[in-house]
């Protein structure tokens, strides 16, 4: 690619970009790796001194302090020191808190989310409530040499936020234990005397229980509900959650979770979010509901036009990773959206429908948001027809399997091809795939449907070979849940075997997201597929939770560029940076990379320019059946 100047100044090349790249990777992964210890340090702490001892080793490792001080929130919203670093330093701090108070830096701290820098004298001290479930239960006094470098600001909040859920389990258990020595003693503890967020908050994470979100529901939004105001429910999933389980075990599964925690909590208790929802803080409730299962709750919502930037910082967030076994570990989740009154006009219908979105959002593959719209009569009729086309067409043979043609750039020749699977109507078009393949799933047909589809293919060019037709490797696309399917690689490999074709003459395309976690049944077959002789293609690439590191530890022959990057690859200069650097790392590693949506003649020189080996799009060919496709490639 051609670099750009302005103002007589050179542009960075591509080799300074992508060492820029990797610098960054680096600094990510010593952040990474300091908000895991962080995680696994706090959360071994028995007792609430050896808790605040830890915060401060990990504070320092981002600030250095001089003073490390922890406040609690007692009767009548006053605070006291509860811990003091040097334990000398303690009067010190308290005379300067109460000029803090004086000047209003105190309760501007109170009210902010994020930190607050104050100065007395020659001492700059930096302050941050501790915040749960949107109240403000204690302080971080911290007296520091400078400023938070800009850079370590996230993992200082993030960790801040880690420390704010234990700080409150500490305080839960203190409470209990107190409670339970008074009926040792055989004093009747009365209800009334139990504070009633107890059997409401999650001792693990410390966010509501599904019994405090219920409540919340029925004072918050029912009573809204009369005021004609506005209400969103999000049910958020971890995806593959159990996988993590099952290898590591639940104590090292409820870290994981207690990071998850931590995270909602900073993305979504932010003053942006705010802003953006027109709401305050207390209009958002978050709930830990069952295991891996969250919900967050917003109320007097404003402008829910905004949810979806929200809902991308929240996936974002979750994607960053986190350090786990000495590895980073990157999770997605499936989120559902139920909007009052838009989608339900009850309380318990605004859950069930939040609910049943995620439960859709998992059935079309993982890592997908799906909002719940109302359910009609026509829209049930129409999944009903799409259900009885499917079962028609496995059991009648009706799908048509169409090939899209690759091309290698030098050679101008075509080199492969991508099927794809048809299902006809009953006009003579087709239905749409991004409508059939999810209802697939949900009925448990994609198995099936994935079998047909590698037998079909298998027998195309098993006919070809016979007729001494020159052929080309053909890419299958796995969806997420074939890719757990148990015995998988058994059962492509009989195929082609039964059909007399190579392996080698079948690319199986996988994306990013299906084997975001690096455990489970989905990794096991990939290995296992590629062991058999089958290429390995990863589809999508750029758009999910990339890492460099899965590109090294899995054996793969190629990496398909997504079409979101190379739609607007000759108009935005980020897009082509962001494809170029892609084409060098591919190369550097002996992959073949595949630019994939290629519609126009400029989008094909420039990828021609930066190296590109192989394209596909409309501007080579639309999709075309088998009869035409040979015809193409005996022509060339």
């Amino acid at each position: 690619m051609i670099e750009r100047s302005k103002n007589g100044i050179a542009a960075p090349s591509s080799e300074e970009r992508l060492i820029s790249l990797e610098e960054q990777n680096r600094s990510y992964a010593f952040t990474s790796a300091l908000v895991w210890e962080a995680g696994q340090g706090l959360g071994m702490q028995a007792d609430f001194e050896g808790l605040c001892h830890e915060m401060n080793r990990c504070v320092n490792f981002i600030v250095p302090c001089h003073l490390f001080g922890v406040m609690q929130v007692k009767k009548r919203a006053s605070f006291e020191v509860v811990h003091c670093t040097p334990q000398d330093r303690y009067h010190a701090l308290r005379d300067d808190i109460n000029q803090l108070i004086d000047r209003g830096s105190f309760a501007k701290a109170v009210r902010q989310t994020g930190s607050s820098l104050c100065h007395i004298d020659d001492r700059t001290y930096i302050l941050i409530a501790l915040h749960i479930q949107g109240c403000v239960q204690g302080m971080l006094v911290l007296q520091v040499r400078e400023k938070i470098d800009q850079r370590m600001s996230k993992v200082f909040h993030h960790l801040v936020n880690l420390f704010a859920v234990h700080f409150h389990n500490h305080h839960l258990q203190r409470e209990l234990l107190c409670r339970q020595a008074l009926a040792d003693d055989g004093n009747v503890v009365s209800e009334a005397a139990v504070p009633p967020y107890r059997a409401e908050t999650d001792p693990l994470t410390g966010l509501l229980t599904r019994e405090g979100l219920e409540r919340q529901l029925m004072h918050r939004v029912s009573r809204d509900a009369e005021s004609g105001h506005n209400a969103a429910m999000i049910f958020l999933d971890i995806d593959g959650f159990h996988h993590l389980n099952e290898k590591y075990g639940y104590r090292k599964g409820n870290v994981v979770l207690k990071g998850v925690a931590g995270r909602l909590l900073s993305t979504i208790h932010t003053q942006t979010t705010y802003d953006l929802l027109g709401i305050d803080e207390a209009s958002i409730s978050i709930a830990r509901l069952v295991s891996d299962q969250f919900a967050i709750l917003i109320h007097r919502l404003v402008n829910s036009n905004n949810l979806e930037l929200i809902l991308r910082a929240l996936r974002k967030d979750l994607g960053e990773g986190f350090m786990f076994e000495g590895e980073p570990l990157y999770l997605t989740a499936s989120i559902g959206i139920s909007l009052f009154p838009d989608d339900a006009d009850s309380v318990s219908m605004l859950t069930s429908n939040a609910e049943s979105a995620v439960k859709e959002a998992k059935r079309q593959g993982r890592n997908k948001q799906v909002y719940s719209p109302p359910e009609t009569d026509e829209s049930r009729t129409a999944i009903f027809d799409i259900e009885c086309a499917l079962h028609t067409a496995l059991h009648l043979n009706h799908f048509e399997m169409y090939y899209q043609p690759k091309l290698d750039l030098k050679s101008r020749e075509v080199v492969g091809a991508e099927a794809l699977l048809r299902l006809p109507d009953r006009k003579g078009g087709f239905i749409s795939p991004d409508r059939f393949i999810p209802i697939a799933e949900r009925v448990d047909l994609i198995d099936a449907i994935g079998e047909w589809v590698m037998r079909e293919v298998c027998r195309q060019l098993a006919a070809w070979k016979r007729d001494n037709l020159s052929t080309v490797p053909i890419s299958v696309n796995l969806s997420a849940q074939q890719l757990n399917y148990d015995g998988l690689a058994d059962i492509y490999s009989r195929i082609v075997e039964e059909e007399g074709i190579s392996p080698g003459s079948i690319a199986l395309e996988i994306t990013e997201t299906a084997f975001v976690w690096d455990v489970g049944q989905a990794v096991d077959n990939i290995r296992a597929l590629h062991s058999a002789g089958f290429r390995i293609s990863l589809d999508d690439f750029g758009v999910g939770y990339s890492s460099l590191g899965r590109l090294k530890r899995f054996v793969l022959h190629e990496i398909k560029i997504d079409k979101s990057f190379i739609q607007h690859i000759d108009k935005n200069n980020t897009d082509a940076s962001i494809v170029e650097a892609i084409i060098l790392l591919a190369k550097r590693l002996d992959l073949k990379v595949v630019a994939e949506g290629v519609e126009t003649r400029e989008q094909l020189a420039l990828l021609d320019m930066m190296g590109c080996g192989i394209v596909q799009g409309y501007h080579i060919a639309r999709p075309m059946p088998a009869d035409h496709f040979i015809m193409m490639l005996s022509a060339q």
